[in-house]
């Protein structure tokens, strides 16, 4: 059996030398990145779930990502989101400006305006006449030929019969006391007031002719200087 040198010695020496190190190298590497089984398995080694165990987890519909809400309470990530700041809490937003209030509001708020119903009343719409006094001569007339003439035919100028009024009308100047004038006469018609229908040619100025059934009332109310109340 043949030994070799110092030289064969020593070279075996660092052989067996550098495979330690590299041995060393290797298990480090092995502590440092774990056990191999928990990196890699194989499909036959992973546990298999049953069809209730899968329908049992919830699945969440993914959140959009929105950007982060600002503080201010003019902008517009603020009147998007909604987001409450202590600032924005107190402030009310018009336009670019901000006033203090104690209410959530991004505008003025003004009041709608409702519609209302005003009753008027009935006597409020109807004009009130005016009313004066005047100083006249009274005379009385009938229908009869001595006072109307000879083509008397029982109508008045106004075209309205001598019953209109149940024979309880005027005649007068109708310069003074137009068609329609209402007169109250003391005497006459229970003191009511009659209404201008008639006119004469004798008849002028402040002289109003008053209508009787007969020519004998006419001639006992002969002439009167009274004073009358016009309605208009």
């Amino acid at each position: 059996m043949v030994h070799g040198g110092p030289k064969s010695v020593r070279f075996r020496r660092r052989h067996y030398l550098a495979g330690g190190c590299g041995l060393i190298v290797l298990l480090g590497l092995a502590a440092a990145s774990g056990p191999a089984d928990d990196v890699f398995q194989s499909p036959a080694a992973m546990p298999l779930l049953s069809l209730a165990e899968l329908s049992s987890f919830e699945i969440s519909p993914p959140k959009p990502d929105l950007p982060a809400p600002s503080n201010k309470p003019g902008s517009s990530e603020y009147l998007r989101t909604g987001v409450k700041t202590p600032e924005a809490e107190n402030a009310l937003i018009t336009g670019n400006s901000t006033k203090s209030a104690g209410a959530e509001l991004l505008h003025d708020v003004r009041p709608i305006p409702t519609s209302t119903t005003v009753t008027i009343p009935a006597a409020a719409l109807i004009s009130r006449p005016k009313i004066r006094t005047i100083w006249v001569e009274v005379t009385a007339y009938c229908s009869c030929k001595k006072c109307c003439g000879p083509n008397a035919k029982g109508l008045t100028s106004s075209g309205r019969p001598i019953t209109y009024n149940g024979g309880h009308f005027i005649a007068a100047d109708l310069k003074l006391l137009p068609y329609g004038t209402r007169v109250i006469i003391p005497g006459y018609n229970n003191n009511k007031a009659v209404e201008v229908i008639d006119r004469g040619g004798a008849i002028r100025g402040y002289h109003i002719d008053i209508f009787m059934p007969t020519h004998q009332q006419a001639v006992d109310w002969g002439k009167k200087r009274l004073q009358v109340v016009v309605v208009e």
